[in-house]
């Protein structure tokens, strides 16, 4: 498999970096729903993996930038690739978004965290009650704002057969030719 997209699927790098996001994001659901602290201490582990869901986007951002997507398959229309577009956007605003805004919320909860065991991060924001309602708030709505384009992403992907672009052992197909036939 290719490092960079062809005509017909994405590369390695971006299959890596997806599925990367996509684990990261499932831990992060996991473990903050129920701000569990199997892992070590909640904020610190928390924070650590939305510090690395960030770092994971920035990346993703940078090699779409530095290579090219691979053209939109044929049988999506117009209508279906600004969909498509909206809620890529959508996803990337929110894999932004809501970790910054748990960065923000930590501080002003009062919480500083230890990030990968290894660097005290002070609080990025002062302690303040108001300040912590507001972007425990946002940080909820990110959330379901996340999840919502998640499940439309998903959709559109199984729905519209552009799966095989991005998983590993699957084989896109080339687009079909179609032969002109003569009449008669």
């Amino acid at each position: 498999m290719p490092a960079r997209n062809t005509s017909t699927s994405f590369g390695w790098v971006a299959k890596t970096l997806h599925w990367a996001t996509v684990g990261l994001v499932v831990f992060q659901f996991t473990v903050g729903v129920g701000e569990l602290e199997v892992f070590g201490d909640f904020e610190d582990v928390h924070g650590s993996a939305g510090v690395a869901l960030l770092g994971v986007t920035i990346l993703r951002l940078l090699w779409r930038r530095a290579v090219a997507l691979p053209p939109w398959p044929s049988h999506l229309s117009g209508a279906e690739r600004r969909v498509i577009h909206l809620v890529e956007m959508t996803l990337y605003s929110m894999l932004f978004a809501k970790p910054i805004i748990g960065l923000f919320l930590l501080g002003a909860d009062g919480d500083d965290f230890e990030l990968f065991g290894q660097v005290e991060v002070p609080p990025l924001w002062p302690k303040s009650d108001e300040s912590e309602e507001f972007f425990d708030a946002a940080h909820f709505v990110t959330g379901l704002i996340l999840l919502a384009a998640i499940v439309c992403h998903v959709a559109l992907v199984v729905g519209r057969r552009l799966l095989p672009r991005m998983v590993p052992f699957l084989q896109a197909q080339p687009e079909p030719r179609l032969e002109r036939t003569k009449p008669g």
